[in-house]
């Protein structure tokens, strides 16, 4: 449906995609930056990252920080259960469409 005032193209664009990039390059940043302050750390990492589940909710298994840093090329963060794009890949995986994900 196209917008029945500039007003209402406006606020399109503004909640569409100003407010919706802003909001992701947020988050990303907030994972770069708690992610290396609050939280708890992977056995065996050797920096200090930390693994958040606020952030992971929030950012749909990105906050798994930790994880990320322990075993960088896994599509799957642990802990799995809570990684939701690690959900996605994983019934990609199933449906044939991706193959060889690591874990």
């Amino acid at each position: 449906m196209l917008a029945q005032s500039a007003g209402e193209a406006l606020q399109g664009f503004v909640l569409a995609g100003f407010v919706r990039v802003t909001l992701i390059h947020q988050t990303t940043w907030c994972v770069n930056s708690f992610g290396h302050m609050f939280g708890w750390r992977v056995e065996g990492a050797t920096d200090r990252s930390t693994n958040s589940l606020v952030l992971a909710l929030i950012t749909l298994g990105d906050g798994f920080h930790s994880s990320h840093h322990t075993r960088p090329t896994a599509g799957v963060n642990a802990p799995a259960h809570w990684d939701a794009s690690g959900w996605l890949l994983r019934a990609l995986e199933r449906l044939g469409l991706i193959w060889q994900l690591r874990r």
